[in-house]
């Protein structure tokens, strides 16, 4: 447990921000969410058990698990969202050092230069400039008409 704690100092102590310390202390937001939760909805259960009245006491027996299942519900999907974030971050960093400062190593034809992509690209583009052409000629056959 020390080496995580000194990991945690340590990456505090990180000003360019290449550590990320969220994703070390997200199981513990999650457990105080959690202890967090646990006292509402007791809390809850009380307050309705100290009520002068009947029904207040039953509402308040239900709505406290209610309470507490809900709010760790959402404490559980807000913190995995968060992650998610981070390991986008991650899987988007670990791309970019596979391909290198160049980007060399994507043939996705939105990166590469027209050049690169050869004439293909030329043809395509006057085949459809005149498909467009025969088009508007037809166009204004029919309305000469």
């Amino acid at each position: 447990m020390e080496d995580g704690i000194k990991g945690i100092i340590g990456s505090l102590k990180d000003l360019s921000f290449t550590e990320f310390v969220t994703t070390r202390l997200i199981k513990i937001i999650y457990i105080l969410a959690i202890v967090f939760a646990g006292l509402s909805g007791l809390g809850i259960i009380i307050s309705g058990l100290f009520s002068n009245n009947v029904g207040t006491a039953v509402l308040g027996l239900i709505m406290g698990p209610v309470a507490f299942i809900l709010m760790v519900l959402s404490a559980r999907i807000w913190l995995e969202l968060v992650i998610v974030v981070f390991r986008i971050a991650e899987h988007t960093a670990a791309i970019a050092q596979e391909m290198g400062a160049d980007g060399a190593a994507l043939s996705s034809p939105l990166r590469m230069k027209k050049s690169e992509r050869g004439n293909k690209d030329d043809e395509e583009d006057e085949d459809e400039d005149d498909e467009d052409a025969e088009e508007d000629a037809d166009e204004e056959d029919t309305e000469e008409e």
